[in-house]
């Protein structure tokens, strides 16, 4: 499938079968994270692949005030959490003002969604989650909580079929200034 037609397939999936998803299947994915651009090639993120017999502790990490009920049935998760250790990050930091840890965390996450899709697989971002919970679940110190940044459920969407997108118009989100 071509590039469009991927970004056309790709959704947020809410409604999973339950089936677990093949290792080989999620190094793909991370794959595709490690991969995505990032500002001065700094790849500020630790990506903690979550299956097998911590899948519902995640599960439970990431349902929060009434969030996210339907992952229990997702057959991985991604935590990405935010690694700021490399000294051009914080040098880049202070010259431009400007953090882009987020940024390019956002960029390797969109990269493994499609990635998913490609690979016929659903999956969701999930921002509202416990940091402490997830720090747990991942083995890291519940200090680092503020840095768990998104979490991304995994696996076998129950619809086969993509759902129609909602989209503003292109009249009413670009603007082109020549």
């Amino acid at each position: 499938m071509n590039f469009n037609e991927l970004v056309e397939k790709r959704e947020s999936c809410r409604a999973y079968t339950g089936a677990p998803v093949r290792r080989e299947d999620l190094d793909t994915i991370v794959h595709a994270g490690r991969m995505a651009p990032s500002a001065k090639n700094t790849q500020p993120w630790k990506f903690y692949v979550v299956s097998g017999e911590k899948l519902e502790d995640m599960a439970n990490a990431v349902k929060v005030m009434g969030f996210n009920k339907f992952v229990d049935n997702a057959g991985a998760f991604i935590a990405i959490v935010a690694d700021k250790s490399t000294t051009l990050d914080k040098m880049m930091k202070t010259v431009t003002s400007r953090d882009f840890v987020e940024n390019d965390i956002g960029i390797a996450v969109a990269s493994m969604t499609y990635q998913a899709a490609d690979l016929g697989l659903g999956s969701c971002i999930l921002g509202a989650f416990s940091g402490k919970a997830v720090a747990k679940v991942i083995g890291i110190d519940e200090s680092r909580a503020k840095d768990v940044k998104l979490v991304l459920a995994i696996g076998k969407g129950e619809n086969a079929e993509t759902r129609v997108k909602k989209r503003k118009e292109l009249n009413e989100t670009v603007f082109y200034v020549d």
